[in-house]
């Protein structure tokens, strides 16, 4: 394997507070959290470069899924089911990228703005009857 030069890779904040060692604001447990990653100035095509490694404060991991863009961006995402500071190491061709790793703090609660309520009794719901929706409160 050779050496890559990853000092460029950027990371992109989403859902991920990506400013350690300062206290972030955290994410919260059982929610998907998510962050980009940007290798254009290394390559413009994607490919299986980019590696996430989460741990938890118990010392396990948690599955981490990479979205291939294709255009040198990366989409990752997980879900922490455990309270406390978690260490998210990122990689590009097995070199670690700029602000990794970075922890994130997790705790228990919801975001109002991550509600979703859909279906048809909120499109066309009559009163006194009935009606089926859906509410996603993570």
């Amino acid at each position: 394997m050779s050496w890559v030069d990853s000092s460029c890779v950027q990371l992109c904040r989403t859902t991920t507070p990506l400013t350690p060692p300062r206290s972030p604001p955290g994410v919260f447990r059982e929610a998907v959290t998510e962050f980009e990653v940007d290798a254009r100035a290394v390559a413009k095509t994607g490919g299986p470069h980019v590696k996430a490694l989460v741990s938890n404060p118990s010392g396990n991991v948690t599955e981490t899924f990479v979205e291939d863009r294709g255009d040198g961006t990366y989409h990752v995402e997980y879900t922490p089911y455990e309270e406390g500071v978690h260490t998210v190491d990122v990689t590009y061709g097995g070199s670690p990228v700029g602000l990794s790793p970075f922890r994130v703090a997790v705790t228990e609660g919801c975001d109002p703005s991550r509600v979703r309520v859909h279906g048809p009794g909120i499109q066309s719901g009559t009163t006194n009857q009935p009606n089926k929706f859906t509410v996603e409160t993570r």
